[in-house]
């Protein structure tokens, strides 16, 4: 049965440069904030870092003392069971409770495979992901 949490999602909006990745991880770092989830992209001239930390408030303290613009937003953190069709049986709960999604992302361990896969799901009711997916 999957778990799942609703959490705060850090974005740190900084130009698109060679070496972003590591001065934001850098600067997340030095402030002794652990980065449990991690989604870059960058597009038209910016980058923009969507984190899950173990602190939101000082990640987002840290980034704007940089001079970085951030982002705060809702999430809902579904943790599943590493095998074939777990991904699936998510989506279709979701979509029967007709959830629109924004986005999605995760992973899991390439090495373990027991190890439990984490998916960062963006929409405008977390709570309504938590109640599908439970």
């Amino acid at each position: 049965m999957a778990k799942c949490t609703k959490e705060k999602e850090l974005t740190i909006i900084t130009e698109d440069k060679v070496g972003m990745l590591e001065e934001v991880t850098r600067t997340i770092a030095k402030a002794g904030i652990n980065i449990i989830a991690l989604c870059v992209y960058a597009m038209e001239g910016s980058a923009r870092f969507m984190l899950i930390t173990n602190d939101e408030r000082r990640a987002k303290q840290a980034a704007e003392a940089r001079g970085w613009k951030t982002e705060e937003k809702d999430v809902a953190v579904v943790e599943i069971h590493n095998e074939v069709g777990a991904g699936n049986e998510i989506a279709e709960r979701i979509k029967s409770k007709n959830i629109n999604i924004h986005y999605c992302y995760g992973s899991t361990s390439f090495t373990l495979a027991d190890c439990p896969c984490a998916l960062v799901i963006r929409c405008d009711n977390p709570d309504a992901v938590c109640e599908a997916v439970l």
